[in-house]
């Protein structure tokens, strides 16, 4: 007899991927391709391939998956790393227990660096978004992100496409002229 939860994965894994328009991501990454969808239960996910023009071999991308219930409660590290499909090469789940960690406006930003000594660096990052920080897709209490990104060049610009600005409001919503977040309507209040 299956349990619950292998139920569940078995119905995860059944539900299609389907592409969608780059403007209904729920994060704006100018440099993403070919964002894809996919829904099962209460649950949406999404993923959006990065461009990688390092020789590592493997995908960088940026996995979505909203999480239901008001409030969320904290976000399980091993869970979603196992949902977005594991520890990516050239880390290992030693490097897990090396994270580093920053807050801005988008709140707590975990991640691992590699570096290649040649120039490329590479990074596995994972945020939590609330609605506190960002408007949160229908239903969902929050969104748990994950990222593996390797460029030619430092960690900061790896990071980049997770930073506050992409990661907070909509594509529409960039900083004000003070570094503060725009609201995405010129009638609507500002955020507390």
């Amino acid at each position: 007899m299956q349990s619950a939860l292998d139920e569940a994965r078995g119905a995860e894994n059944l539900a299609e991927w389907r592409v969608i328009p780059a403007q209904r991501a729920w994060i704006h990454v100018p440099q993403s391709l070919m964002p894809m969808e996919r829904e099962h239960g209460r649950e949406r996910e999404q993923r959006l391939a990065l461009r990688n023009e390092t020789v590592l071999p493997g995908d960088n991308q940026i996995y979505l998956r909203t999480v239901a219930g008001t409030p969320p409660g904290v976000m399980r590290m091993d869970r979603i790393i196992e949902q977005a499909g594991g520890v990516p090469a050239p880390f290992t789940t030693d490097d897990l227990a090396t994270m580093r960690s920053i807050e801005d406006d988008a709140g707590a930003l975990i991640w691992a660096e590699w570096t290649s000594g040649a120039g490329t660096s590479c990074v596995f990052a994972l945020r939590r978004l609330t609605p506190r920080h960002r408007v949160i897709p229908h239903g969902a209490g929050a969104m748990d992100v994950v990222m593996r990104n390797c460029v030619r060049g430092n960690a900061e610009q790896a990071l980049a496409p997770l930073d506050a600005a992409a990661a907070t409001l909509g594509a529409s919503a960039r900083s004000g002229p003070d570094g503060g977040l725009r609201p995405l309507s010129p009638l609507a209040a500002p955020l507390p």
